[in-house]
């Protein structure tokens, strides 16, 4: 089984759910996690496999 790999739109960095950070946003619905990505702080990170 191939590992999930997570890539930044903006550092083009790539790394698994492992190195993943998280942010704590508020929405109107309460709190929700985010990913972020841990070389930039970048909110733009995608599932790419």
């Amino acid at each position: 089984m191939e590992p999930i790999i997570w890539k930044c739109k903006q550092c083009n960095w790539q790394g698994s759910a492992d190195e993943l950070e998280w942010e704590e946003v508020e929405t109107c619905s309460g709190a929700d996690k985010t990913e972020v990505c841990p070389s930039c702080g970048s909110m733009e990170v995608y599932l790419v496999r």
